[in-house]
């Protein structure tokens, strides 16, 4: 849901999401230690993200400076990656993002939840496409002024996102969904033409 305003590239929304996911995941922490609970079992799929999110913060650790200079001149820094800060900023969004693929892979634990997720990801992307639809038709080429959100100037993006690409990317995402009930055979035959419309 924190794609809808300007498509989560607003520091304040990026930073929102990341603190509320690591709020669920301290939350997530509490529970299984108070249940003894953890349904793990899932997880074996986020190994490959937390050895990414490893390497990057391991780019940001300064090392002596002998260690890195192996031609003995002057160093102009001391860890593996150019701009520390940066990089920092990217491993904790990318944790961030493997936090919540870990909680949404195990609290996705029976066929409802599975739909109601496919559901929210098509409802979102539905009400993108309206918006973008809504924005291609009413903003005018010169206005001074965003579109209902203040960053969103003519010329600049698509629906609520600032760059057109991840409008596309959600579009896929609902496309998808959509075409896998439908050809997959997940929904019933009278449903078929509502999802085909969407």
């Amino acid at each position: 849901v924190t794609a809808i305003p300007y498509g989560t590239v607003d520091p304040w929304w990026e930073s929102f999401f990341e603190c509320l996911v690591f709020g669920l995941v301290a939350v997530w922490i509490v529970q299984g230690l108070f249940a003894g609970d953890w349904r793990l079992n899932k997880l074996f799929l986020v190994i490959p993200l937390v050895l990414i999110c490893a390497y990057a913060f391991i780019q940001t650790i300064p090392f002596p400076a002998g260690w890195l200079n192996q031609s003995g001149g002057p160093v102009p820094q001391n860890a593996l990656t150019i701009d520390r800060y940066q990089t920092y900023l990217t491993a904790v969004k990318a944790l961030a993002l493997t936090a919540f693929f870990a909680l949404l892979l195990i609290h996705t634990s029976s066929m409802r939840r599975l739909r109601w997720l496919i559901h929210v990801v098509i409802g979102l992307g539905l009400a993108s496409a309206l918006f973008g639809i809504l924005r291609q038709l009413l903003q005018s080429p010169t206005a001074s002024q965003g579109f209902i959100l203040t960053f969103l100037f003519p010329g600049v993006g698509f629906g609520q996102f600032i760059a057109a690409n991840a409008f596309s990317y959600l579009m896929e995402m609902s496309f998808a969904l959509v075409a896998g009930l439908v050809l997959g055979g997940g929904l019933p035959r009278a449903r078929i033409p509502l999802y085909v419309a969407v």
